[in-house]
């Protein structure tokens, strides 16, 4: 087992990370690094989740990143599922283009893809980030009960 070695995961699965990770990277738990998510997508290359990777990159001296989506997510559409007076209001905001807000609708923002293709976008967006430095590894897999998939940006 590799004990020098750190690794970061950004991750949508909730149990049992760790074992599958430590068969796929030889690395020992206390050297991964978990950022957990609902799913693997990140929206902004300068959001919340992209802050948290390029602290843990340079802070942890993370030498591979793994962007580890689970196959049997769903994409949904959550804006059916809510019920709120403020969608005009925030759809007003999100035309507007509030400097914060990072879609032009609530619906756009809300929008989930298919866990495939959030690892895939995810994976290249990490890749190319200009604060990743380029000796860092970005890999996607897709997850479920029978396989692990690589996926590739």
């Amino acid at each position: 087992m590799n004990t020098d070695k750190k690794v970061l995961i950004l991750t949508d699965i909730q149990e049992g990370i760790e074992s599958i990770m430590k068969e796929i990277t030889d690395v020992d738990s206390e050297n991964m690094m978990i950022i957990q998510s609902y799913d693997t997508t990140i929206v902004h290359p300068y959001d919340e989740i992209m802050r948290s990777i390029i602290h843990c990159v340079y802070n942890e001296n993370i030498e591979t990143i793994y962007v580890v989506g689970s196959s049997d997510k769903t994409a949904t559409d959550t804006k059916k599922k809510i019920q709120s007076e403020s969608i005009p209001a925030l759809n007003y905001l999100f035309k507007h283009h509030m400097p914060e807000l990072q879609a032009d609708t609530v619906e756009e923002w809300l929008k989930t893809e298919s866990s495939h293709e959030s690892v895939k976008k995810t994976v290249s967006l990490i890749s190319r980030h200009p604060l990743i430095p380029s000796h860092v590894k970005v890999q996607g897999i897709l997850a479920d009960d029978h396989a692990l998939i690589s996926v590739s940006a």
